[in-house]
């Protein structure tokens, strides 16, 4: 059973709890709007996203749910190996899942922005699409990570039915990030290194909110 996001809002400060997700359609629309009607809230100046032991599995509810962070251009690309590129950004995420009454407003069927900043929490169990989903971060203006290097499972996977039912996941191409940096099967580097990342990420918002 697939657990939905926790978000809990605290002295101006919306910390959000994304685990893994692995669920059918009616699960993630629950997935979704829980993220959604929480970052809908008004009454926060700054969001610390946990993905620490997020072990992935399907992306889309996590960045989908999280569009109200994100910005609408690129968030990264894959690269195959005859060097061709395929960009992944949000508009191609809702579109592909059809997920867009779910994502937007359901009273106005938009997406609200909001532009705050943003603490990412990552571990050694952060893996697969729980990294992709900070790398989709990562870089920003207004974003910091923190915590211990991923798990180091950054790549472009494939999956493919066996005729006993097994799942064969074939990689087929490499990440790349907003600035240029290419990661295959490559732990994320956080930007401050912490074995304290819940306080070390609270004391550096005070510090921006005070800017």
């Amino acid at each position: 059973m697939t657990n939905l996001p926790d978000i809990q809002l605290s002295d101006g400060v919306l910390k959000i709890k994304l685990p893994a997700f692995m669920g059918d359609d009616r699960t993630r629309e629950s997935y979704i709007t829980r993220l959604r009607d929480g970052l809908n809230q008004t009454g926060y100046q700054a969001v610390i996203l946990d993905l620490q032991q997020n072990s992935g599995g399907d992306i889309y509810p996590m960045l989908a749910g999280l569009a109200t962070l994100l910005p609408d251009d690129d968030l990264f690309q894959f690269i195959y190996k005859d060097g061709s590129k395929e960009t992944f950004n949000l508009a191609q995420i809702i579109a592909q899942k059809g997920l867009s009454k779910i994502v937007a407003n359901p009273k106005k069927l938009a997406i609200k922005k909001r532009a705050v900043p943003i603490a990412i929490l990552i571990d050694g169990q952060t893996a697969s699409s729980g990294e992709l989903t900070a790398l989709a971060f990562k870089n920003l203006p207004n974003v910091k990570v923190f915590g211990q290097a991923t798990a180091g499972y950054t790549s472009g996977n494939i999956p493919y039915p066996l005729y006993d039912g097994a799942l064969l996941q074939l990689t087929t191409s490499r990440i790349q990030d907003r600035s240029g940096k290419i990661y295959e099967n490559t732990p994320i580097e956080p930007d401050q290194v912490s074995y304290h990342p819940l306080e070390d990420a609270q004391n550096w918002l005070k510090e921006m909110r005070r800017e």
